[in-house]
């Protein structure tokens, strides 16, 4: 019987991480093995014969209160004892969802606690939502050291190991991993992982070419704010921007001159807010409402109250315009217009270039959800704007795509259901 082990990464906003994936075989403890149930780190101990030989084991692992900050420890100890119980009271254990387990290894996943609400402590938290959803024992890990202790706690068990890959940076585990021949499976070291096999194996929050897609969901947290009637909205455009450097960019990603709010307001009585934190030398344009900064549940009452939502270059694929859509209020896209002639003739190298267009994976979607606007034109803006305020969304318009539904079948289908092996070799990696 073979089980499949992966090492994996992904994408967002400029961090990257990867993952690579083997097949190993079921090995049973022989008579002369040792019975303790903890790493020996010679990789022999595997599947255990009777549920009998786990009996108590969860018992020895403490119960830990910790700092909020840190609650991944505590969650980690807790997913251990649920694996020991399940080995102590069923012989298909791994076939039943806690005994699939999953080890995350990059911040951003031991960073879901922190009350930070980037673009990746977003993906981090839907995937963990997704994982638990599905009832798969997830353990955190915050070094490669920590990683390989819990993997050989259950080397049979485990499915997906998601290990950070961030370039030129001294956490780069994967780096780590493979430059160290007690991290590396071999003849004399056959329990560890393996090298990665390229983009094939990264992981993805959006349709990256040639990566591995496994998105992201909002819908668990953006439906809990209800969506306001359109005639019931505040009588404003909400900008986009978390620092008001956003507004200064380089010419080459400069959205809008800083009079086309002014425009905005004067010409179609909309009045424009933001939330972005005002930097030293570069304030808050004319014409632009400031607001202090926001809870997420502040966000979100604040931008479903809102007639539209404006991006203005940067930041480069934030969700925030999902969460927009999930409250049934449209986003402005710019795009450059010297770069891409229409947007019904986009090129593909052009979709995800952050000089190119604001947020690819908004580039399918049309009014009354998403207008596209060229950088610069503020009569474009305007035209955008009240297009939007004269012909509202009525309901969400989230894609299926961003539903933790949606999420949660991508997530069995990576930890389940794909052959890796059987998918290294029509890639011709084998």
């Amino acid at each position: 019987m073979t089980r499949r082990f992966t090492v994996c990464a992904g994408v967002f906003c400029g961090a990257v991480l990867y993952f690579t994936v083997w097949e190993t075989s079921h090995r049973r403890w022989t008579s002369h093995e040792a019975s303790w149930p903890l790493p020996d780190f010679g990789g022999r101990h595997n599947s255990v014969p009777s549920p009998r030989r786990w009996l108590g084991i969860g018992e020895l692992v403490p119960q830990v209160v910790v700092d909020p900050s840190r609650q991944y420890e505590a969650e980690t100890f807790a997913a251990i004892k649920r694996v020991y119980h399940c080995l102590a009271n069923y012989e298909d254990c791994a076939e039943r969802p806690e005994g699939n387990v999953v080890i995350v290894a990059y911040e951003h996943f031991w960073r879901t606690t922190s009350g930070n609400t980037g673009g990746e402590i977003i993906w981090c938290e839907s995937l963990l939502t997704a994982f638990k959803g599905l009832g798969y024992s997830v353990l955190t890990a915050t070094n490669v050291d920590m990683a390989l202790f819990l993997y050989r706690l259950f080397p049979d068990l485990v499915r997906v190991v998601i290990m950070q890959f961030l370039p030129n940076l001294n956490s780069n585990f994967v780096a780590t991993c493979f430059n160290d021949r007690f991290c590396i499976r071999s003849a004399k070291n056959p329990t560890e992982y393996q090298h990665p096999w390229g983009t094939s194996r990264v992981l993805s929050p959006y349709r990256f070419p040639k990566h591995y897609y496994i998105g992201y969901a909002i819908s668990h947290h953006c439906t809990k704010t209800p969506v306001i009637a359109p005639e019931n909205r505040t009588n404003q455009a909400f900008i986009l921007a978390k620092e008001s450097s956003y507004f200064y960019d380089d010419q080459d990603k400069l959205a809008f001159p800083l009079d086309a709010y002014t425009t905005i307001t004067r010409q179609t009585g909309i009045r424009v807010v933001t939330v972005a934190k005002e930097t030293i030398g570069q304030p808050i344009p004319g014409g632009v409402e400031k607001r202090g900064q926001l809870t997420r549940e502040d966000f979100y009452e604040e931008l479903s109250s809102s007639k539209i939502l404006i991006g203005i270059g940067r930041p480069f694929l934030s969700p925030s315009p999902f969460d927009a859509l999930c409250l049934g209020v449209p986003f402005v896209n710019p795009y450059n217009a010297t770069r891409i002639k229409s947007m019904d003739e986009i090129r593909s190298g052009d979709i995800w270039n952050p000089f190119s267009l604001q947020h690819g994976a908004l580039a399918e979607l049309r009014p009354p959800f998403v207008y596209h606007v060229p950088m610069g034109n503020t009569s474009a803006l305007v035209a955008a704007v009240r297009e939007a305020d004269q012909n509202p969304i009525r309901g969400r318009g989230l894609p299926q795509e961003m539903w933790m539904e949606s999420l949660m079948e991508r997530v069995k289908e990576l930890v389940e259901v794909t052959d890796w092996e059987e998918r290294a070799r029509e890639e011709e990696l084998l």
